[in-house]
């Protein structure tokens, strides 16, 4: 799922709302994933303020999230706040219109995009989600709408109480419409406008960027392997490439040295990317502690006991080793072929 604004369409909510729980349809999304595509959405703060939003996607790794305060379409206007991502690394618009960076990252589906089309029926099955069975067609698209407890990004936590988002997703597992109900209100709805698959260019470039002032601890990933990563180096999936392996170091707070530290295996093919990443965390901890989301025991025949989960990114294979040792397999494929791969690991001699 991108990282989004939350807004409300103050004029058109209500519809919005009713649109996104009316026309029964029994059709399901096809669960395409193009390679790249751009969403235009319109959307209005629950002070009334109107934005736009503009989501540009090339997968597997980059892509860009920019906030207008008009349709840029008909504006030459700058963005008012954006977010990049690409293989390694993560930047912001600041207030004076510069772009920085922030961090780096570990290689794998950049932060703005999302995977949930190929995890839908996992995510019924686990009361994570429920389709609504009915449809809408937005921005002339057909999409058929999903109820959350909660805008999905990172792991999905299960349906509870009457907190709710309803998610439009389209035959290529685009999010088209949203309409999120906390506490009884409507939180948030965003609608896209335009859509396009196939050719599409950034608004914007990171080329320059500079670095965040002041941000002098910030996680790193720099191109290699951790000779003393938990696991073995791992095959290369059937039908995939390498594309990247880092050492991705998480500074602990204060300046008390590293929190955790990792080696990230990426490999591609077309718009997928899996990914294996092992490493260690300080204080005997594991990067999915406190994380509440529903997971399912699995037994991997080199690794042994572990963990699934999804997430708005695709689904996760998590293996605990003891002492904050961890591998984690991530891919923008479904569940049992994750597993299936996760298989092939073993733990390092």
């Amino acid at each position: 799922m991108a990282i989004v604004v939350v807004a409300v369409l103050a004029a058109g909510g209500i519809l919005l709302g009713l649109q996104l729980t009316s026309g029964p349809d029994r059709t399901k999304p096809i669960l395409a994933r193009p390679a790249a595509y751009q969403i235009v959405y319109r959307a209005t703060a629950q002070n009334g303020k109107q934005t736009w939003e503009v989501l540009t996607v090339h997968r597997p790794f980059a892509s860009s999230d920019l906030v207008y305060d008009t349709d840029p379409a008909a504006t030459s206007g700058a963005p008012q706040s954006g977010t990049w991502f690409d293989i390694d690394a993560l930047y912001t618009l600041d207030g004076a219109g510069t772009v920085r960076r922030v961090a780096g990252r570990q290689p794998g589906l950049s932060g703005s995009d999302q995977a949930l089309g190929l995890e839908l029926d996992g995510l019924v099955a686990g009361k994570q989600a429920r389709d609504l069975g009915r449809s809408m067609t937005v921005a002339g698209r057909r999409c058929r709408v999903y109820r959350f407890l909660e805008p999905p990004v990172g792991p999905i936590k299960a349906l509870a109480g009457d907190d709710h988002d309803d998610l439009c997703i389209d035959a290529d597992g685009l999010v088209l419409a949203e309409h999120w109900v906390l506490k009884g209100r409507a939180a948030y709805d965003r609608l896209a406008v335009r859509v396009r698959l196939g050719d599409v260019a950034d608004p914007m470039t990171t080329a320059g960027a500079r670095p965040l002032p002041g941000n002098t601890a910030v996680p790193t990933a720099t191109a290699g392997a951790d000779p003393n990563a938990p696991v073995a180096p791992p095959p290369t999936p059937t039908g995939y490439v390498a594309a990247r392996t880092d050492v991705f170091t998480l500074p602990a707070a204060n300046g008390g040295g590293l929190q955790a530290q990792s080696t990230v295996w990426a490999f591609t093919s077309g718009a997928d990317v899996i990914s294996v990443e092992a490493g260690i965390e300080r204080g005997g901890q594991y990067p999915w502690d406190g994380q509440p989301t529903v997971t399912q025991p699995i037994r991997l025949r080199g690794l042994g006991n572990a963990t699934t989960a999804l997430r708005s990114d695709g689904p996760e294979v998590r293996v605990a080793l003891g002492s904050g040792r961890w591998v984690r397999v991530r891919g923008t494929v479904p569940l049992a072929v994750l597993v299936s791969y996760a298989q092939q690991l073993t733990a390092a001699k």
